[in-house]
């Protein structure tokens, strides 16, 4: 999924996701390439994160996973 081309229709839409990305806003203590590439996507499109910064892998004690929504 190239994230430059997405747009995101702005409808009330929730989902949950396991994008693999790191990025200190939605708990990790931690960001890597993905985290980088997704974090101004979903502020550009004004996403949310619904997390509560609880951690979703009990290997890398982090938060991988990503519960996302579109509804303001």
């Amino acid at each position: 999924c190239d994230l430059e081309q997405e747009k995101v229709n702005r409808d009330k839409t929730n989902f949950s996701w396991t994008p693999h990305a790191k990025h200190p806003s939605w708990g990790c203590n931690q960001t890597n390439q993905k985290g980088r590439s997704l974090h101004p996507w979903i502020e550009d499109n004004r996403i949310n994160v619904l997390n509560s910064g609880s951690k979703t892998s009990l290997r890398s004690d982090t938060t991988i996973d990503l519960i996302i929504s579109t509804e303001t």
